[in-house]
């Protein structure tokens, strides 16, 4: 990241902050070593009800993570309503800027997204900074508003970086300016990890992330009911939009996991992961096939690879140019097939050297590197 120093970059998150996806908080931890990094928070506004409740848990400025954090004060009461909630974006993006643009006069701005959500109708306000898209996602075909919305930021922003070819060259179809970047990988928690040794181990298969509504609740029943010998193992926090209003779980989701041989660990720790998967003798990635998945690029990809791990995942494009060390499988009886034969058959040390060397190109760093490179030759 040479060259790119006392900067003011502000972030436009979605997400709560409790829910941050590992490569925002990577991303903000690595530019706010050398730049002002502020978060315009969308995912934790005000209300006025919480402004009398001494149950808030943070204000209107919060300081964490090395970067200010702003909670936008919705002023008009409904944010139920999507009308108000985007008016009050937009009236909490205009004080912003205008206090941004007062207090860091002389640093150069960059706008930094990373998904289409509400971005479209504030990005505007915020055009005297070089916007970056930091795309990891397909979004367009999610749903008719979010795909307007992509369409335009596509072709609004100053930049627009793909985690993979196979997205990259899907959002070529609306913006030809398509930088290809490393996926993003925390290879510094990967570098120091112990192996458990366990005596009489069952073998095992296992998954960590989220444990989200992108997972193919009834592929993994009909897996796991095929390989009662085997345990199915998932470390991950369950994120609200898997339940429904009244806080229920879907009844499939409810099924998988009241298996024998399924057991649901719940969530762990970023520096428990190497070790938890070094566990697994064979690594998921059970997604559902619908476009949103199709042109995702699992980061957790690159964490079985470190730890050298064969991986049988769904279809997912990126993964095709991976098939040495990734087996694809379109039903539950190829999946079957591919968890017996490679629980069966050692995984060969040349394999996993390779993995690693995979996951080594793929580091937070060498893709910070890659999009701040191609942002100062622009600008100069």
């Amino acid at each position: 990241m040479r060259g790119f120093t006392n900067n003011l970059v502000v972030f436009a998150l979605n997400d709560s902050t409790e829910h941050w996806c590992d490569h925002a908080m990577q991303t903000i931890q690595l530019l706010s070593q050398k730049n002002t990094v502020v978060v315009f928070c969308l995912g934790n506004y005000i209300t006025w009800k919480d402004c009398f409740s001494f149950r808030r848990s943070y204000g209107l400025f919060e300081r964490k993570w090395n970067a200010l954090l702003y909670h936008p004060l919705f002023i008009i009461p409904g944010q139920r309503f999507s009308l108000i909630k985007k008016i009050n974006f937009i009236i909490n993006a205009w004080f912003m800027n205008v206090w941004l643009l007062c207090a860091f006069q002389k640093k150069k701005k960059y706008f930094w997204f990373f998904d289409p959500y509400h971005i479209a109708s504030i990005i505007k306000i915020f055009s005297r900074y070089i916007s970056v898209y930091d795309c990891v996602d397909y979004y367009s075909d999610v749903s008719l508003e979010l795909g307007i919305s992509d369409k335009f930021l596509f072709s609004y922003a100053t930049h627009v970086f793909a985690n993979s070819q196979a997205l990259a060259k899907k959002i070529q179809s609306q913006r030809k300016t398509v930088t290809v970047v490393p996926l993003g990988f925390a290879d510094n928690v990967f570098c120091h990890y112990s192996v458990l040794k366990e005596t009489n181990k069952k073998k095992t298969v296992g998954f960590v992330g989220g444990i989200t509504p992108r997972m193919d609740f009834p592929l993994l029943i009909n897996v796991a009911k095929r390989l009662p010998h085997i345990e199915f193992v998932f470390y991950g926090k369950i994120v609200p939009a898997l339940q429904n209003e009244k806080g229920e779980f879907p009844s499939h989701a409810i099924q998988l996991f009241s298996l024998p041989n399924v057991h649901l660990k719940g969530y762990v720790s970023k520096q428990e992961v190497p070790t938890i998967i070094a566990s697994f003798d064979v690594a998921i990635i059970p997604y559902t096939t619908d476009s949103f998945n199709t042109y995702c690029f699992p980061m957790k990809t690159m964490e079985y690879f470190y730890m050298g791990k064969p991986v049988v995942s769904t279809p997912i494009l990126e993964l095709e140019r991976f098939s040495t060390f990734v087996h694809i499988a379109h039903t539950s009886r190829a999946w079957e097939r591919c968890i017996n034969t490679l629980i069966s058959t050692p995984w060969s040390q040349s394999s996993q050297k390779a993995q690693r060397k995979i996951a080594m190109a793929n580091t937070w760093k060498k893709k910070l590197d890659r999009m701040i490179s191609v942002i100062c030759a622009t600008r100069r």
